[in-house]
């Protein structure tokens, strides 16, 4: 995909957190094909690689240069959103997640449809990166299990 992988990811994500410091206006959004396993399974890696890369080429189109875009691990991916935080970043998952879906991928087994589920965590001060993938995380597990092509945004930290 030529996306940054996971070790880059944490990087950029310290750098961020540290630079916004008391003020911190960033959230992650946890980005998760849907059923991206039956493609491999059925249609063969190749297949899943070319989603892959066509979902790549359509995060990159929508999002802004001082967004970092990066690859968790198979068919995750996470976006550190600058400059929004909680309610302001779910309009940006929600632009991601329609230009996803909004046209089936070209592939070698023909046109296929792909849609994401999208986790949303804001960055209060003093947030410790892994802290704020977790919560990612955990709303994309609601997101997956409330139905699938949604967003979801975590639960206030207190909750």
């Amino acid at each position: 995909t030529g996306l940054a992988n996971r070790t880059v990811l944490r990087e950029e994500l310290g750098s961020a957190l540290e630079q916004a410091g008391s003020e911190t206006q960033l959230a992650l959004l946890c980005l998760d094909l849907d059923h991206f396993k039956a493609v491999n399974d059925t249609l063969g890696h190749p297949v899943g690689d070319a989603l892959l890369r066509a979902v790549t080429g359509r995060l990159r189109s929508e999002l802004r240069e001082t967004d970092t875009v990066a690859r968790l691990g198979g068919e995750e991916f996470l976006v550190i959103a600058t400059g929004v935080t909680g309610d302001a970043a779910v309009p940006v998952a929600e632009r991601l997640r329609e230009a996803i879906a909004e046209h089936p991928v070209t592939t070698a087994a023909g046109p296929l449809p792909v849609t994401v589920s999208i986790g949303i965590a804001d960055a209060p001060a003093g947030t410790r990166p892994e802290r704020l993938l977790e919560r990612a995380d955990a709303a994309l597990y609601r997101a997956k299990q409330n139905g699938r092509n949604r967003v979801e945004l975590s639960l206030p930290e207190n909750d």
